[in-house]
């Protein structure tokens, strides 16, 4: 089930998807924070450097059940 913000509970997890389209190469980071924190860190392949990159962020419930819809965070340059 998917939910515009999952009303925005502070205990909702954190994901991001990061796409380089250049390497063809996608990176899924699964409950990485809890939205609460309101901040996420992200490694990111050195591999990846001077590329740019797209990435969106998601919510998920801690038991997985139900998610947010994704917001785009833009292009990026690494």
């Amino acid at each position: 089930m998917y939910d515009e913000l999952l009303k925005e509970n502070p205990v909702d997890e954190a994901n991001v998807v990061i796409l380089n389209n250049t390497l063809k190469q996608v990176i899924h980071l699964q409950n990485i924070a809890l939205r609460s924190t309101e901040t996420v860190i992200l490694s990111i392949p050195d591999s990846w450097q001077s590329f740019e990159i797209h990435a969106w962020l998601y919510f998920s419930t801690a038991n997985n059940n139900r998610f947010s819809d994704s917001k785009f965070l833009g292009l990026l340059t690494v």
